[in-house]
């Protein structure tokens, strides 16, 4: 009976190639794409947030004009002007 040496290195390297193939098939496999689909309330949601954000904080010139004409007494609310924003107002709640 006669006993072969084996090459070691040779083996080890054999393997290590044989894992970075599997490695690279499962990862390459792997690669996916995210999608997000929003809704149309999330639409809806989405602009009106947007424009708010777009809309300047303070309009500190109204606020002076109107501030001036409270301490002058002046001020007077058209009743037509308030009942359509509240009726819009309404309207807009209901939207989002």
């Amino acid at each position: 009976m006669s006993i072969q040496r084996v090459n070691g290195s040779n083996v080890l390297g054999l393997y290590k190639k044989s894992q970075n193939e599997v490695h690279q098939i499962k990862t390459e496999k792997t690669v996916a794409k995210d999608a997000v689909i929003l809704s149309e309330s999330g639409k809806i949601f989405q602009n009106a947030l947007k424009s708010i954000k777009d809309a300047p904080d303070i309009r500190a010139a109204k606020v002076q004009q109107i501030s001036d004409q409270i301490k002058a007494g002046k001020y007077q609310v058209s009743s037509e002007e308030l009942s359509s924003k509240i009726v819009k107002g309404a309207f807009f709640d209901k939207s989002i």
